[in-house]
């Protein structure tokens, strides 16, 4: 049965299941099918840069499929979502006299660092506090939903290197194929993130008459997405729209303009996390004070520090702030954002009941995991069913020194993805991580990663990534695969 059939807001499940059923049955029918797809994944991934770090972001030879119904799903969720965090948002940008108090209390309850509130002030030029963002989920085999673990509001990677994947896969044989039986489509991601950046860009100049900006995609040397940001680059010039990849070390501010070398920078595509840039603050000064003139539109801006925290889960599921959600949004937290509370000593509330935070962890460790507030790529994590009880106490000892939060477990739910093994096929289970972009409040695609490990990190190297094509139907003719000429 499948995992999606227990929750009636997944439709044509029926489709999804047998649709998959069918390309696994084409692999399993035929070993040239299987090794020229296998052959052309290998060399494909290679010749169009779709590396992380030098190793090849896919190893399994199925792309994640949704159904028309699931992604609208998929897509109501997620602007309820981030339309709660928006209200919370407003309050923390008011300059109403009224809410300061409740200002501070959420600024307090994220942990924002005093350098990070200074920034808030700034004009950013766009309304937006975080124009690109990602959500990500796991699917969940018991409700057959979606849970969403963070909120990547800051630098979401991997549009370019989804839609490269996508069309990678499209020339694979095992694809054209299924494509014969079955009508599918896909979000192409690099234009709407292009679309995105023009739109706030032109939000940015107000009055003044548009131009295609001279983009700066800034990071530090060596980060292992350095080829996404190639692909990008290629893709701006194509569209007539000017780019480089700078260092923000590098970078200089004179005349009221800011540089990377010798072009001068309109927008900073920031791919960096603005903490790492306060960390090196002297470093990266000539940056910061571009953006507090106003001289750059930087996307996303200092600001969406506030959603960035991994503690904006903790306002969304706290008692306290209920207030400021209807009654609609509050049914979408309750049912897909997990309890999280910020670590730290007292009382506080969990499904209405006031508990002592620091007994309730140490005696429910086999359900709950320790975060972070602000890091990435499965940095200082601890999970509790993973931890004996005296690495587990160590675990909130630590996490008690510096802003840390501590969330429910997610049940992860997994499912049988055609997977290269010395050049052949195994079946093997994997957990599906369900990431959709949020362009400006609305789903522009969704980047899938799966994973064997508890903990699915790309940047460890401990995932996959595989492109996700929408299945809108069958073609004319098709053939259920349990009907007697289903299989290939």
């Amino acid at each position: 049965m499948s995992q999606l059939k227990a929750s009636a807001d997944w439709a044509d499940t029926e489709l999804w299941d047998e649709a998959i059923a069918y390309y696994h049955s084409l692999l399993a029918g035929s070993t040239r099918l299987s090794s020229e797809s296998i052959s052309q994944l290998k060399t494909g991934l290679a010749e169009r840069k779709l590396t992380f770090g030098g190793r090849p972001l896919c190893n399994v030879l199925r792309p994640h499929f949704f159904t028309r119904k699931q992604l609208d799903y998929v897509q109501g969720v997620c602007m309820a979502l981030t339309e709660a965090m928006d209200q919370l948002g407003n309050v923390i940008m008011s300059e109403d006299p009224t809410q300061a108090a409740e200002r501070d209390r959420l600024i307090q309850d994220l942990a924002l660092i005093p350098e990070e509130i200074r920034l808030l002030k700034y004009d950013t030029g766009y309304k937006a506090l975080s124009a690109h963002s990602r959500l990500d989920s796991f699917l969940s085999p018991e409700d057959g939903t979606l849970h969403f673990v963070e909120y990547n509001a800051e630098s979401p990677a991997g549009a370019a290197y989804e839609e490269g994947l996508g069309d990678l896969f499209e020339t694979l044989p095992v694809m054209q194929e299924f494509s014969k039986r079955y009508n599918v489509t896909r979000d192409l991601l690099k234009g709407k993130l292009l679309d995105m950046l023009l739109h706030n860009y032109r939000e940015f100049l107000g009055d003044r008459p548009f131009h295609n900006p001279n983009i700066a995609i800034i990071d530090w040397p060596g980060v292992p997405t350095l080829t996404e940001f190639q692909l990008l680059q290629d893709y701006f010039a194509s569209q007539g729209v000017q780019s480089v990849i700078a260092e923000p070390n590098k970078l200089e501010y004179r005349n009221g303009k800011l540089w990377a070398g010798d072009f001068p920078v309109d927008l900073v595509f920031k791919r960096v996390l603005a903490s790492e840039l306060l960390q090196r603050e002297s470093e990266v000064m000539p940056l910061i004070h571009a953006y507090e003139d106003g001289a750059i539109c930087m996307i996303n801006s200092f600001r969406c520090k506030i959603y960035h925290k991994k503690m904006i889960f903790g306002l969304l599921t706290d008692e306290a702030n209920t207030k400021y959600f209807n009654n609609e949004q509050l049914g979408y937290i309750a049912r897909h954002i997990p309890w999280t509370r910020r670590v730290r000593a007292g009382k506080t509330t969990y499904k209405s009941q006031e508990i002592d935070l620091e007994t309730f962890v140490m005696q429910n460790r086999d359900r709950l995991v320790l975060k972070p507030n602000d890091e990435y790529g499965g940095k200082g994590i601890a999970i509790g069913w993973e931890s004996d009880a005296d690495s587990w106490k160590a675990a909130w000892d630590a996490a008690m020194q510096e802003p840390y939060v501590v969330q429910e477990k997610v049940v992860v739910g997994k499912e049988p993805y055609p997977t290269i093994q010395d050049d052949m096929i195994i079946f093997a289970e994997r957990s599906v991580d369900c990431d959709p972009y949020i362009f400006e409040g609305k789903v522009a695609g969704t980047l899938t990663r799966l994973s064997a490990a508890a903990l699915l990190n790309v940047t460890a190297g401990t995932g996959t990534t595989v492109p996700t094509f929408i299945i809108e139907g069958r073609g004319e003719g098709a053939i259920r695969p349990n009907d007697p000429e289903g299989c290939a």
